[in-house]
């Protein structure tokens, strides 16, 4: 990579979350030939329900207000597909709709079959049928987030700077998409701050009709920045709330699900532990 160099161009952030989403789009934009992750954004896979009650695995950078994801290849989002696609055929009163939009009645059919599959000692069959529930917890808990982000056309969040004791990091996002951050150093120039911000911010109306205009990374690091130690909400300029029942009630009183996610790297979208403090 050296012998191939040129140039390079520093872009200095005001925070460590700009410096991340820059990256990542940067990453997306130039497509550089020695990067992996993040490289192609659009290739993840979404499962929106058909017009005959089915459901239907597609190709993105996001989804509309049926779909469900992301998920990491295609075999992922058939093995979820084939789930709850059994689970509405063997409750005739369910919709595949109804399936997708509530978790529990996922977790309750999974959970029956686990017990079933351990009492006949087949584990393998049960550990793969535990791993699609995870996944399907997983995208339906972000994709509950995501959706949530999106109605939002604009908020501003602080939260302390890590590992700093007298500075505090302001972001602003809109309709889910990240749309700038600064730095401060003293409480006292939050209003100027935020006032900066949300002129620079471009306004538009909330989006019902699909998640993000992000890419699914993009948006799991605002997740992740929402659940900051000590974040506060300090302006919105619309309703953000996420509608019960949500899949990650399920993942956090279920410890056998709860523990397979911690050791596969915590997601921040099925932890349910999101508190923001208005000021």
């Amino acid at each position: 990579m050296l012998t191939l160099c040129t140039e390079v161009v520093a872009i200095e952030c005001p925070t460590a979350l700009e410096a991340r989403i820059r990256e990542l789009r940067l990453i997306a934009e130039h497509q550089p030939e020695f990067n992996q992750r993040s490289k192609r954004p659009e290739r993840v896979y979404w499962l929106r329900a058909g017009s005959r009650g089915s459901l239907i695995a597609h190709r993105g950078l996001t989804g509309d207000t049926t779909s469900l994801g992301p998920f990491t290849s295609r075999r992922n989002a058939h093995d979820v597909s084939r789930l709850l696609s059994l689970i509405t055929r063997s409750t005739s009163e369910t919709s595949l709709s109804d399936v997708m939009s509530n978790p529990s009645i996922v977790a309750e059919f999974v959970f029956d079959q686990l017990r079933v599959l351990a009492d006949r000692q087949r584990y393998e069959q049960a550990a793969g049928l535990r791993d699609t529930l995870e996944s399907f917890l997983r995208a339906a808990a972000w994709t509950r987030q995501a959706r949530s982000l999106a109605s939002c056309s604009t908020m501003v969040t602080l939260a302390p700077t890590p590992h700093a004791t007298t500075s505090w990091d302001v972001v602003a996002i809109s309709n889910g998409r990240f749309a700038g951050s600064q730095r401060i150093h003293t409480r006292h120039a939050l209003d100027t701050t935020v006032e900066a911000l949300l002129v620079t911010t471009p306004y538009s109306q909330p989006r019902t009709d699909e998640l993000p205009c992000a890419s699914a990374e993009e948006t799991t690091a605002l997740m992740y920045w929402l659940q900051s130690p000590g974040i506060e909400l300090v302006h919105i300029d619309s309703q953000w709330g996420s509608p019960l029942p949500h899949a990650a009630s399920v993942l956090a009183n279920n410890p056998q699900l709860q523990l397979r996610v911690r050791n596969s790297g915590s997601n921040p979208a099925i932890q349910d532990r999101s508190r923001l403090t208005a000021v």
